[in-house]
């Protein structure tokens, strides 16, 4: 697929939210994160599945993702585990570096240049 039609629809919210609002306005955060998503979805599977989708931690109480943690001030929506660890912001931390890194690899600087 070309990258021009990767994500196009996400792609289409953010800016139309950006053209609002201006880039620099924190009421497009939820379209930048789609849109962040929807790319790394597609683009590098192995740590979207881990940021997203994986439990933070192996207990069985706890089923939120990094992602949970991580964009909780855009969603509020989802629930928290009512004790955030130590262990817990470390991995993340570690989650998020590689998904970052992936996504930096694998973008062109076209695409690179406008995601959040």
């Amino acid at each position: 697929m070309p990258r021009e039609k990767i994500c196009s629809s996400a792609t289409m919210k953010r800016r139309k939210c950006h053209m609002q609002h201006g880039i620099q306005d924190e009421s497009c955060v939820q379209e930048e994160l789609l849109e962040k998503k929807c790319f790394a979805e597609t683009l590098c599977v192995k740590e979207a599945i881990e940021f997203y989708h994986q439990p933070m931690r192996k207990d069985a109480d706890v089923k939120a993702s990094c992602n949970t943690l991580v964009e909780s001030f855009a969603f509020p929506e989802q629930i928290l585990p009512d004790v955030i660890q130590k262990s817990d912001r470390d991995y993340c931390r570690k989650v998020v570096h590689k998904l970052a890194k992936c996504l930096h690899c694998v973008l062109g600087t076209e695409l690179r240049d406008e995601l959040p």
